[in-house]
């Protein structure tokens, strides 16, 4: 069947909400969190999640990122951590399950996290994406140790501006091996490698299939009907590419605000696949900016830009 893409789309990300934490609401959620250090156990409060409610912990004050929390909302689908915005005006960072990207799409965890600002704040907030995650997964590629050895790096000093009035195109450096022994570490028999680069933001390319199987598999089994959607057959490795990239990252590039990103998707992929990495097909004696791609490879490139199934040739 050759290659399929299985997946193509954000995994995770953190949004930051800035604005003004009203003293009545504050008051209220200090109010529920006292409730819970009575009670020894998380309380449930009147706001919801994706249909369900969200409990507050018990807990004191959390230190996360450098900041003071002084509010946790959490269910099943999120994680709120909430303050008064004292020393500035950041006063909420959502972080979604990634089952709930999945299941209701980057766009719905928007829509529904600022649903939920607004219910809880009683305004509209400023956000932004601290950090996300976007992953193309690859179906039918074994990408042996030997293949591995054959991905080729090439450094920006300075990020491009991919979206906004004024755009640049970066500064990029040569094409540089990126395989090194101290990138490995074995996931259930497969190595994993884990790269960075000085964009800022970091890389993981390894075996999906195999790490789920290694952990507790209901965590994950939505991946697998995810996946069945897009034609994989249930027993072949899925090779998953990650690219992370935090807000100063994002902001260089133009990306910062949530919906700018959604819409830029197909941008940044290619950027980093096209541009920034590589996997190729050695030959001895040419230069690396003259090696065919490989043809696993030219898929994945194509993450994004076509959400139909792609197949190899």
């Amino acid at each position: 069947m050759g290659f399929r893409i299985v997946n193509d789309s954000i995994d995770a990300w953190t949004l930051s909400a800035f604005g003004a934490m009203p003293p009545d609401v504050a008051a209220r959620l200090d109010a529920l969190k006292q409730r819970a250090t009575r009670a020894q156990r998380d309380a449930e409060t009147p706001w919801r999640y994706a249909g369900e409610p969200l409990r507050i912990e018990q807990a004191g004050m959390r230190r996360r990122g450098g900041k003071a929390w002084n509010w946790v909302l959490s269910n099943r689908f999120l994680r709120a951590d909430l303050c008064d915005g004292a020393g500035d005006d950041l006063i909420a960072q959502l972080q979604p399950d990634p089952e709930s990207m999945y299941i209701h799409s980057a766009a719905a965890v928007l829509s529904m996290s600022r649903a939920l600002l607004a219910d809880l704040l009683g305004a509209a907030s400023r956000l932004e994406v601290a950090e996300a995650t976007l992953c193309g997964s690859l179906a039918g590629w074994a990408c042996t140790p030997i293949e591995m050895q054959h991905f080729i790096l090439r450094r920006h000093q300075q990020v491009p501006r991919l979206y906004g009035p004024i755009r640049s195109p970066g500064v990029p450096g040569a094409w540089q091996p990126l395989y090194t022994r101290a990138h490995e570490r074995s996931v259930s028999g497969f190595l994993e490698h884990v790269f960075e680069w000085d964009a800022p933001g970091r890389c993981r390319i390894y075996n999906k299939k195999a790490d789920i199987d290694k952990k507790i598999k209901a965590r994950r089994e939505y991946l697998y009907d995810h996946w069945r959607q897009r034609g994989w057959n249930g027993k072949e490795p899925v090779i998953r590419v990650e690219l992370t990239y935090d807000r100063a990252c994002l902001a260089g590039m133009g990306l910062a605000e949530p919906d700018v990103l959604l819409d830029q998707l197909p941008t940044l992929w290619a950027y980093v696949t096209h541009d920034v990495l590589r996997h190729i097909e050695p030959i001895p004696g040419v230069p690396y900016d003259q090696l065919p791609i490989s043809p696993p490879w030219r898929i994945l490139q194509a993450a994004f830009a076509d959400r139909a199934v792609a197949q190899a040739t």
